[in-house]
């Protein structure tokens, strides 16, 4: 399939034209536009330290995604700040030296998970998308649907673990989600019209990926068989 790109350059955004928002992020459970905030509080056996790189711990992510675009900032424990930015099947983080770019491809929700956090969509609740609720329940006046997990975690001490994610109804929205490291609870902060506005040294980053992208399409059309 060819990639059709356009550069809105004096909006400072990227907007592909005739790209199904289901082609950008698979589909989940949950909204693909708006802001919110995760707050993280590690469980008691501080076995979320060893998820963060360098030892650092993730309490805060800030998010907000246009349906195109999705932003990520990871706040940890000693203050420190990362950027995230997915685009068009790709994520793009700052590396060390604060001018250049790194980007890798994700094939869904959870290959585009980060350690700190980051991700295309909600952390952790990729396996919302074909997810069934267990039950309804009510809390503080709305109702949410409770959903729950079981996995042989690989890598990890745990043999057997359970997540757990509640859902509101009337939204679609994450309100909490408690897994064998840490509780998730979302807020969530109203949208800003338009669209998000990539940072310049991510937006190059993104149209030379994107060429790149391109020139494979093109040699590829090239050179297929007859």
């Amino acid at each position: 399939m060819k990639i059709r790109t356009a550069f809105c350059l004096a909006a400072g955004v990227l907007l592909p034209p005739g790209l199904a928002l289901s082609e950008m992020f698979p589909p989940t459970a949950v909204a693909s536009r708006g802001a919110w905030t995760v707050e993280i509080i590690p469980n008691s056996t501080g076995g979320m330290a060893g998820l963060s790189s360098g030892g650092r711990r993730p309490v805060r992510i800030e998010s907000a995604s246009d349906g195109f675009r999705k932003r990520d900032i990871v706040v940890f424990a000693d203050g420190s700040k990362e950027e995230f930015w997915f685009f068009n099947g790709l994520v793009f983080s700052l590396n060390a030296d604060g001018k250049t770019v790194s980007v890798s491809n994700f094939n869904n929700a959870r290959t585009g998970e980060n350690e700190s956090g980051a991700s295309p969509r909600y952390p952790g609740l990729w396996w919302l998308s074909s997810a069934k609720p267990v039950e309804s329940i009510r809390r503080e006046d709305r109702e949410l649907l409770h959903f729950i997990r079981e996995s042989v975690p690989v890598g990890t001490p745990f043999l057997h673990a359970v997540t757990e994610a509640w859902v509101d109804a009337k939204t679609g929205q994450p309100v909490e989600a408690i897994t064998p490291f840490a509780t998730y609870r979302f807020t969530y902060q109203s949208m800003p019209a338009g669209e998000l506005r990539m940072p310049p040294v991510f937006r190059e980053a993104a149209e030379q990926a994107l060429r790149r992208e391109s020139r494979r399409a093109v040699l590829a059309e090239a050179f297929k068989q007859p």
